[in-house]
């Protein structure tokens, strides 16, 4: 079944419907009455999934962490021999997250993930914790702070510590993201990945056949992917 439904979410299709329903007004409030229709329970789903994947001893990155509420379920699943790596570019939230309890087994990185290395702009709604903050593609406005930004790579090559598993939750930045952590992803220790794809998002970005970049990164670098449900994929090593 869940082969069957990653099957239905990639298909050209299934992609080009969706496309051409953002177009308009109807089509948006349609697609989102759908997604919640669809995907009630789906965070529970996703988030059982990505636990299961988790040992104990493992080096696990948790990028786009927010507060850290994945993050403490993470510490727990790793255990005192575990490590958790937390990237965050808002202050606030990457602050909340170094307070999590922890055996000094996690590490808060204070900055946005992508294909490059340097400063950005990041939004922030009325809650400068909220789930839903993202890069900003406007430069900086009037709800935007300056950010670091840096890759997967780079960090693997300043901490040395492969990961095990790699949770991925940056509204809208999943491609770049992935593009930045080439050789992170060819590494065998590497067992799997777990990303929420914010397809809208990505569309408003100019990544109109976003899923077959997504898909093609992953496949290409040995993984097979099942959605869990129509935003949310588990990759997992072939």
């Amino acid at each position: 079944m869940k082969s069957i439904f990653s099957s239905l979410v990639q298909s050209p299709y299934i992609i080009n419907t969706r496309s051409f329903l953002r177009k308009n007004s109807i089509g948006r409030k349609f697609l989102a009455y759908l997604s919640t229709k669809i995907s009630k329970g789906y965070e529970s789903n996703f988030e059982s999934a990505l636990l299961r994947y988790i040992k104990a001893g493992d080096i696990v990155w948790d990028i786009g962490a927010n507060i850290g509420y994945y993050t403490e379920q993470i510490l727990s699943q790793v255990g005192n021999e575990g490590k958790v790596i937390a990237c965050e570019p808002s202050p606030l939230s990457a602050q909340l997250c170094r307070k999590i309890p922890n055996k000094g087994n996690l590490i808060v990185i204070e900055s946005a993930l992508g294909s490059k290395t340097g400063t950005t702009y990041f939004s922030l709604n009325d809650d400068p914790t909220s789930p839903t903050n993202k890069l900003s593609n406007y430069g900086k406005t009037s709800n935007s702070i300056e950010v670091e930004i840096t890759t997967g790579d780079n960090i693997f090559k300043q901490l040395g510590y492969t990961p095990n598993v790699i949770k991925i939750d940056v509204e809208g930045a999943e491609i770049e993201v992935l593009r930045g952590m080439q050789k992170v992803l060819t590494s065998s220790d590497l067992r799997a990945i777990f990303i929420e794809v914010h397809s809208q998002i990505l569309e408003q970005n100019g990544y109109h056949d976003a899923i077959k970049i997504i898909t093609q990164i992953l496949n290409n670098n040995g993984f097979n992917i099942n959605w869990t449900d129509f935003s949310h994929i588990e990759a997992i090593r072939k």
